[in-house]
């Protein structure tokens, strides 16, 4: 068994969802374990400059972690639907 994991980021999209799928598969394939991360838009900190250099409001902070936690958890059905019996990592 490997025991570098195979790494899948999501955000919820299309694309990412099936980049998970592959990425089970390739765990599978590999016997290796699966990690699945998301990264929150306004990461890292609230209070922190955001995008344009403006302080996060931490309610926007909260959202876009829920959000992300949100994805993870479809991202890890995805993938254990894609190969039973796989206990996907998640990560944000």
């Amino acid at each position: 068994m490997t025991t570098d994991p195979i790494v899948a980021g999501t955000d919820g999209s299309p694309e990412s969802l099936r980049a998970v799928e592959w990425a089970a598969r390739e765990a599978r394939w590999r016997e290796a374990p699966l990690r699945i991360v998301a990264v929150p838009v306004t990461w890292p900190y609230p209070g922190r400059p955001g995008k344009f250099g403006y302080p996060v409001p931490p309610d926007v902070d909260d959202a876009a972690r829920e959000e992300a936690a949100r994805a993870l958890a479809d991202a890890a059905r995805r993938a254990e639907r894609q190969v039973p019996g796989l206990r996907p990592e998640t990560e944000i």
